[in-house]
């Protein structure tokens, strides 16, 4: 007489266990990657939204803003400095490789501690292209031209 048994065989288990751990494996990853270039994508946005912000500050105080650009060889690290003097005495500094951005670097070029000037009218003193490079070597470049338009690419 065959007994009506309820519940679940050991095997039965130990599968549902080995499907739960490689689907925790894929998520793990897949949200590791899609962490890393969300940072890339945010520092990105940032440093677009600073650069926009320093020159319009320098278009309604009427004096230059000063843009510093620190770049590393590698990850991680880097730094972008916005600033513009008295009477305004206004600084704004996106640090990377720490902090919100630690799978983000800001890499060469330009060389580490260039110097750029946003004019009172809003142009600058030269154009130039910042490279943000994450943790899995994508990169994303944020291209500044002589009239302070600024893209992403």
């Amino acid at each position: 007489m065959a007994e009506n048994r309820k519940g679940f065989t050991l095997i039965e288990l130990l599968l549902a266990i080995a499907i739960i751990v490689v689907l925790a494996a894929i998520a793990t990853f897949t949200m590791r990657d899609w962490s890393v270039t969300h940072q890339r994508g945010a520092a990105a946005s940032e440093v677009f939204a600073l650069l926009n912000q320093a020159r319009s500050m320098a278009i309604s105080s009427s004096m230059a803003a000063t843009i510093t650009v620190n770049t590393v060889a590698a990850p991680p690290g880097g730094s972008l400095t916005a600033s513009i003097g008295a009477p305004v005495n206004w600084t704004s500094t996106l640090n990377f490789g720490s902090g919100r951005y630690t799978n983000v670097s800001l890499v060469a070029p330009p060389a580490a501690g260039s110097t750029f000037t946003i004019t009172p009218r809003g142009t600058l003193s030269a154009n130039f292209s910042l490279n943000l490079r994450d943790a899995e070597n994508q990169a994303t470049v944020v291209n500044v031209g002589r009239l302070g338009d600024v893209t992403i690419n």
